[in-house]
């Protein structure tokens, strides 16, 4: 969703943004999506909000977590961006799909739909204060989110492709693990 927040950070500016949360991001961060320079996925509901710049595209989804291969129909919702993010790389013809910062871990028990109110200082982002006082967000769906991911990677095996997670301590159980330095070994200076 806001990965552009840790570019000065990490020196990394991907080639594309996805967001489809409307309440929690896409309405609350409009400006800052609204501005950014990289090609961007956004909910189609909130099509009337953006200034429909060359570098934005928006898509559709449904209610149901189905993954879906053909972006003119409606993508799955599987409670996560990370899995819009799954289906738009398979349409793009990905043989390979690697997650990098998904940790699957919240600091709440609080139960699936609830949502939070921020005092700025919530420690459930990758970065201090991704959401500012008085914000909104929503308690984790991990159920949702892991049949939606057990869809991708059926779907993707069932292509010969693949999908792997190089996230440093990820507590995701689906897909095959990797080493995040075994893949980026002759980029960082360890």
């Amino acid at each position: 969703n806001r990965i552009y927040l840790m570019e000065d950070v990490n020196g990394f500016k991907p080639n594309y943004l996805v967001c489809i949360a409307e309440k929690t991001q896409l309405l609350q961060f409009q400006k800052d999506y609204n501005d950014l320079d990289l090609k961007c996925f956004f909910h189609w509901d909130c099509k009337g909000k953006f200034s429909k710049k060359d570098n934005q595209y928006f898509i559709k989804d449904c209610f149901n977590p189905q993954f879906q291969t053909n972006l003119s129909k409606r993508i799955g919702s599987g409670k996560s961006v990370t899995y819009a993010c799954i289906q738009i790389a398979f349409y793009m013809g990905f043989d390979e799909v690697y997650l990098i910062g998904k940790d699957h871990s919240y600091k709440t028990n609080a139960r699936t739909g609830t949502f939070f109110v921020s005092d700025g200082n919530e420690e459930n982002h990758f970065i201090k204060g991704y959401y500012k006082p008085s914000m909104v967000w929503d308690a984790p769906d991990y159920e949702t989110e892991e049949f939606a991911y057990t869809l991708s990677k059926i779907a993707f095996e069932e292509n010969d492709r693949k999908i792997f997670d190089a996230t440093i301590n990820g507590k995701l159980q689906i897909f095959e693990k990797v080493n995040f330095y075994e893949l980026f070994k002759k980029r960082i200076r360890l």
